[in-house]
């Protein structure tokens, strides 16, 4: 198998579906048409021949599909199973494009200061970190939202501020609270507060998954536990009031630890095979 055309194939998948801004729901089809056709165009230089439409059409294709869906999936309720499919669907393309066709890479750019080996390697390790970073994060979410363990941010809910005053906050349960004089401050700054509470636990996702991902790649399985149990005493005081929270802390973490370490054998076999 050349692990140096599956390397860099797999790079351009990671980059073009996730290090591009994703689609807004309320935005135009179009362009995700042309992220697909960068993605084909992409793999059909890096072939340098005719026969790279093997790879550089389903590619495209898939390409389309997984950014057409993801918008489509915004409730969470098939994200999992669209982004885990669907990069299954493309590695497999890979491999029978590669074996069964005899794809090599073809454009003598990539060879003029590197060898084989080096390029491969990073471009696997490059790719690793896309994925798991942004692709694993959308499985998680999709994970967690299936079973209906997110916490309140990601729901819609709505606050009384004072009596018969009711301000949107983000949608579903509503908690009343009859003060006198009115609550400060506004409900605005509190959805803030929320929202960067989520972005930097989204944060934390990408980290913790890179550090388990580059341990599994090194051997270095002992560390995991140490890193486990670490975050699990961060979170111990959380944990003790807030019984929901605990429970979405533990899955995600666990589905997060899953994610990295396939994952993380994955380049661990690739960086042996190159």
């Amino acid at each position: 198998m050349n692990l140096l055309l599956a390397t860099q194939a797999l790079f351009a998948w990671a980059v073009v579906n996730y290090a591009l801004p994703e689609r807004d729901e309320r935005s135009e089809v179009w362009p995700i048409f042309v992220r697909g056709a960068v993605l084909g165009l992409w793999l059909l230089v890096m072939t340098y021949s005719i026969s790279g439409l093997w790879l550089a059409v389903p590619g495209a294709a898939l390409c389309v599909a997984l950014n057409l869906c993801r918008p489509a999936a915004s409730d969470k309720k098939w994200l999992a199973e669209w982004e885990a499919g669907l990069n299954i669907a493309f590695l497999l393309t890979i491999y029978l494009s590669v074996t069964k066709s005899g794809l090599s890479v073809g454009f003598p750019f990539f060879r003029l200061a590197f060898s084989a080996r080096q390029i491969a390697s990073a471009h696997a390790m490059l790719a690793a970190l896309l994925l798991s970073t942004v692709a694993c994060g959308h499985v998680v979410r999709g994970v967690l939202s299936r079973i209906k363990v997110l916490p309140r941010e990601e729901a819609n809910e709505q606050v009384v501020a004072s009596v018969g005053e009711t301000y949107p906050i983000a949608a579903g349960n509503v908690v009343q609270v009859v003060t006198d004089p009115p609550l400060t401050p506004p409900p605005h700054d509190n959805a803030e507060s929320r929202e960067k509470e989520l972005n930097l636990g989204r944060i934390i996702g990408y980290l913790e998954r890179l550090i388990v991902v580059v341990l599994v790649a090194n051997g270095r399985f002992e560390s995991l536990g140490f890193l486990l149990a670490a975050k699990g005493l961060v979170r111990a005081k959380e944990h003790d009031t807030d019984r929901d929270f605990a429970e979405y802390v533990l899955v995600g973490t666990l589905l997060s630890a899953v994610c990295a370490l396939l994952i993380g054998e994955g380049l661990r076999q690739l960086l042996r095979a190159v």
